[in-house]
Formats: C-alpha cells, sequence, structure tokens
C-alpha cells in the first residue's frame, strides 16, 4: 500500500493527523458485554483469508506487535462456572477438546482433511464454532448437523450424527445439568448473570441465555487484565504495557526490542493470575509476535500455573 489511508475505506476517514487510527472500543454495545470496536471496526479485519490487510498496521521502529491470546478461554469459564469434573480436569491436563473432536468427527466424515497440519487447523476451527461451542451454548442435535454438513460438504443427518451428540453430553453431563440450571433461574427471575454480576434480561434465546454469562463473565475477565496493564503502564512508567488493539480474547500491544522478553513475561502473568474466587482452572495464554499484524510468529504459551497460581481453597 502506497499510504496508510488506502487501507480504510471512504479514503481513510479513520486515520488521524498523527498517520494512525484511534480505533473506540465499548462495552456498552454488546448485549453480553463483550468490548466493540468502531472507527475502524478492527475486529472485522480477516484473520485467515484475506489477511494480508492487516499488514498495514506495523509495529513503530525498534518494537514488535505482540498478541496475547487466550486459549479456549470461553471452554475454561464453562469449566469454572458448571464446576464439571470432568472438563476441570481435562483443562488442567491441557487437553484440547476442539482438536481432539476435530479427529474423531474427521475421521468419521473427512479423512482427508486431517492428513495435513494446515488442513486440519482450518477444520479445527470450524469444529470449534459448528460443534463444540454451539453443544456448550444450548443447540440443539439437529442444529449442529446442519452446520456440520456445510462444514464437511456432505450430508450428515441427526441420525448418524446421534451417537456422538449422545457421547458429548454423557461425558459433560454435569456441564448439561448447570445449563438446566441456567435456564431454571431465567425462566424464574427473568435474567441470567456473569460471574462477576453483569445482569442481562429477557427477552434472550435459549442459546443467549447460556452463551451470556459465559461470554460476559470471559469479556470481564480480558478488560480486567487491560485495565491491570493500563495501571500498570502508569505506575511503572512503562506505556508499552498499554493496549493498542482488543480483539475479544486477545490484547495487543507494542514491545520495545531491547525489553521483549520481560514485558512478554510480565503481560502474560497479568493476563494467567487473577484475584477472583471463581476462577478455578488455570487459564493460558499464546503469544505472537511480528513486525506488523498480518506477519506473526507464535513463540509460546504461558499458563496460570507457571507463575504458581494455585486453585482457590472451596468455601463452605
Amino acid at each position: 500500500l502506497d499510504r496508510p489511508s488506502d487501507a480504510f475505506p471512504d479514503g481513510g476517514r479513520y486515520v488521524c493527523d498523527d498517520g494512525l487510527a484511534h480505533a473506540n472500543f465499548s462495552q456498552l454495545i454488546t448485549s453480553t458485554g463483550r468490548a466493540a470496536c468502531e472507527s475502524p471496526p478492527l475486529q472485522q479485519w480477516p484473520k485467515r483469508e484475506h489477511r494480508e490487510i492487516r499488514r498495514v498496521i506495523g509495529a513503530p521502529p525498534k518494537h514488535k506487535i505482540a498478541t496475547f491470546d487466550y486459549g479456549q478461554l470461553e471452554a475454561r469459564i464453562i469449566g469454572a462456572m458448571s464446576k464439571d469434573p470432568v472438563l476441570c480436569k481435562e483443562i488442567f491436563n491441557q487437553y484440547d477438546i476442539h482438536g481432539d473432536w476435530t479427529d474423531r468427527l474427521g475421521k468419521a466424515f473427512d479423512p482427508a482433511a486431517l492428513k495435513t497440519k494446515a488442513t486440519r487447523k482450518h477444520l479445527r476451527d470450524y469444529i470449534k464454532n459448528s460443534w463444540t461451542f454451539p453443544l456448550f451454548y444450548g443447540s440443539a442435535l439437529e442444529s449442529v448437523a446442519h452446520d456440520l454438513c456445510s462444514v464437511f460438504k456432505r450430508d450428515i443427518s441427526p441420525r448418524l450424527l446421534e451417537p456422538y451428540y449422545q457421547e458429548f453430553w454423557d461425558k459433560y453431563r454435569v456441564t448439561l445439568e448447570w445449563q438446566e440450571t441456567l435456564e431454571a433461574f431465567y425462566i424464574k427471575f427473568g435474567y441470567v448473570e456473569t460471574a462477576l454480576g453483569f445482569r442481562r434480561h429477557a427477552p434472550m434465546s435459549k442459546n443467549e441465555m447460556i452463551n451470556t454469562p459465559i461470554q460476559g463473565t470471559a469479556a470481564q475477565l480480558v478488560m480486567d487484565a487491560q485495565a491491570r496493564l493500563s495501571k500498570a503502564a502508569y505506575d511503572l512508567d512503562k506505556p508499552q504495557y498499554q493496549t493498542v488493539i482488543n480483539m475479544h480474547d486477545d490484547l495487543t500491544p507494542y514491545l520495545p526490542d531491547n525489553t521483549l522478553e520481560a514485558d512478554i513475561e510480565f503481560i502474560a502473568e497479568q493476563m494467567c493470575v487473577f484475584d477472583r474466587d471463581f476462577v478455578t482452572v488455570p487459564l493460558s495464554i499464546e503469544v505472537s509476535i511480528g513486525d506488523n499484524w498480518a506477519d506473526l510468529t507464535e513463540i509460546g504459551t504461558f499458563y496460570s500455573t507457571d507463575f504458581g497460581w494455585t486453585p482457590p481453597k472451596p468455601t463452605r
């Protein structure tokens, strides 16, 4: 691109006099309390196909752009809120629930999609959004069967998929019971709430009723970490701790080359460790760095346990 403004619509009206785009982030727009981005809407920029569009956002000289992405955050929130012993144990053992179901459903319906690391990763993204999370958010068998027809590009009837559906809920029976408890609470009181008390009132669909406590709690944890990092930036005179971009479960700052390793460890710890009793499972942070927002290299994953975190003792 010849100019930064070429990446934006309307002749670059989002680019300010300093040559930068200063996006607006708000948690008062979405129903679940998740942060939304406007002017420009960076959260809508493609992450996979046409990812090159992100290349227009680059790090300043002698800096790297770094993304700190929570790994399976909403699955961890489900485990913490439902107290499902099977799911919580899997989280502690760093079990990849999306990857496991990718292999199982891929083997059954499209073995060719598992042949390379790239095709498996591509399929995993679809399984996560068309199978695992929809079930955790209350989708019916017929709904996930319809979605998987598009994923595997073949007819998958509810009857064909039913054994896998039953196996899923036999395994996560406590999570299913938690969903039923949420629904009963909603019917009685007309609202649901996050672990930190954010409430969403009726009317809601079943999926919205289950999704809101999960996604809302995850969003509040991300913004809690962002706020603590912002305070640390001021208190420690470390402006690099300020978040440049919030991509839902991802915080992205610019980090100086000469303090890169120490800054990564500090930010990862702030994002992994919370003084909240309901966080009963370890969180994880996947870190990638690069010279621009498109060309990033994964450098590692941090877990709460790396920083001495232990689960809070249960209260009586």
